[in-house]
């Protein structure tokens, strides 16, 4: 039977805001599940060895585009994104900030999707 102990590493996470912090996140989640590497690899869908690949210290080679969703939905993580108020306020007071000048009228499946939202 597995062990159903609290999971406790992942809950302390703070925003991964670059690509290192995102590898520091996916080891940590390792850890906590206590997987070996070859593990995620079958999980994830990957190659032999390509999980140490990536997470060795510095990286032998990094992510596709695809590979974060891979690695993650194998560890049971769903990346999730949240508006950085203070890079907003930012954003605005950049000299070459401008408001889109038209704009493209919303796709009849998506203005219904927002609107049950």
């Amino acid at each position: 039977m597995p062990d159903q102990r609290p999971l406790a590493i992942v809950k302390d996470l703070r925003a991964a805001t670059h690509y290192a912090a995102v590898l520091d996140v996916i080891r940590n989640r390792i850890i906590e599940l206590e997987l070996a590497y070859p593990t995620v690899d079958v999980l994830a869908g990957f190659t032999d060895t390509y999980t140490s690949k990536l997470l060795c210290n510095p990286p032998l080679k990094r992510m596709s585009v695809d590979s974060p969703f891979s690695i993650l939905g194998a560890l049971a993580l769903v990346p999730k994104f949240e508006s950085d108020q203070e890079r907003l306020q930012r954003l605005r007071r950049h000299r070459d900030w401008q408001k889109r000048k038209k704009r493209r009228p919303i796709p009849k499946q998506l203005a219904s999707a927002q609107a049950v939202a």
